[in-house]
């Protein structure tokens, strides 16, 4: 299987509970890291496992008995940033779909998976231009500009 943002493709559950991506090797958060860009970053990675697991129901969509996956993140990172926890605390939950089954037991709808990856593709563009936003502003105050 291929790698998606750095993950083999189909690890779901390894992405959700490796924390590398918001958090440096000594478990600390980066000194340059706002809310903001905290925010973002695991904003990002959510996104990523959502194209994951999107990723995963599109190739199974024949497979009998296979129930597509969900992943959720918004709320408990607006819950973190709500309540002054730190963002990177937050971990994409992944969850099994509830809609109902076709015939081969299989509940991957192919066309709600493409309007959500196309949904998910533009929102991860977005965050990154607003983490490249967030970076050239601290880029311009260390340069003096």
């Amino acid at each position: 299987m291929g790698r998606i943002g750095g993950y083999e493709h189909g690890s779901l559950n390894t992405f959700a509970m490796d924390r590398r991506h918001s958090e440096n090797e000594g478990g600390q958060t980066a000194v340059f890291d706002t809310l903001s860009s905290s925010s973002l970053k695991v904003a990002a990675a959510g996104l990523t496992a959502r194209q994951s697991a999107i990723a995963d129901n599109i190739a199974n969509i024949e497979t009998p008995g296979y129930q597509a996956r969900k992943v959720k993140f918004e709320e408990s990172l607006a819950h973190a940033v709500r309540t002054g926890a730190a963002p990177s605390g937050v971990t994409p939950s992944v969850q099994r779909s509830l809609e109902p089954t076709r015939l081969n037991g299989s509940n991957v709808n192919l066309d709600q998976e493409t309007l959500s990856h196309l949904d998910t593709t533009m929102r991860y563009q977005l965050t990154l231009r607003a983490l490249d936003h967030e970076y050239g502003m601290l880029r311009d105050a260390i340069k003096g500009a």
